[in-house]
């Protein structure tokens, strides 16, 4: 399953835009507050990894459903400003299938009104395509640089030889040990930043 096409009727300060996406990969540059994220935002909120009962069908090795959380990567100011039925779009997919989405309210019983993204039209069938999605902002990346400490006693239900196989990987995509060696090494060190770049590069 690939995405072919977004067209994005009205989304904040996007509108009437439309992009092409190429067969392998395709590269979204610009500057800050032009809407790079929220392009991988709109094209991501239509994937879900989950039963029809909502039930998750598989994990991250940090825990979390393979979805992009739309709290993840927008603030909305609802009702203020980001108002129902202003945000909407449409994703086509590689076998010519339209995913519409649209704002809506989300009126709940004993729930607080909130913004929702209604996925697909209203009918049996429809909705979010099962489809494994990772939002990998740089939050996700290196988490550690927005944290006041480091928590090293994490659970996790990775085996031990899976750890090393994921710190190996880690490193050899990001090429940090290769390229500063030297922070590996260090043991007496009392700034903040050293600490973090040993906790994320040197695992």
């Amino acid at each position: 399953m690939k995405v072919k096409r977004l067209n994005i009727k009205r989304f904040r300060h996007l509108n009437n835009i439309e992009m092409s996406f190429g067969k392998l990969i395709t590269a979204v540059a610009g500057q800050n507050g032009t809407g790079k994220s929220s392009v991988l935002g709109l094209i991501g909120h239509i994937f879900s990894l989950r039963e029809k009962d909502n039930t998750i069908l598989h994990k991250t090795i940090s825990g979390k459903p393979f979805e992009a959380q739309f709290s993840e990567i927008f603030k909305f100011s609802y009702p203020e400003y980001d108002k129902a039925g202003e945000h909407e779009y449409e994703v086509l997919l590689d076998d010519n299938t339209i995913i519409p989405v649209i704002s809506s309210d989300r009126i709940e019983k004993g729930k607080e009104k909130a913004l929702r993204f209604i996925v697909g039209k209203k009918v049996k069938g429809e909705g979010k395509r099962t489809f494994p999605v990772l939002y990998l902002g740089l939050r996700r990346l290196f988490p550690l640089a927005q944290e006041d400490s480091i928590n090293h006693g994490i659970l996790s239900d990775l085996t031990q030889e899976e750890v090393v196989q994921y710190q190996e990987l880690h490193n050899s995509i990001l090429l940090l040990v290769r390229l500063f060696p030297q922070f590996c090494l260090l043991e007496d060190y009392n700034a903040s930043l050293a600490i973090i770049i040993k906790a994320v590069f040197c695992l």
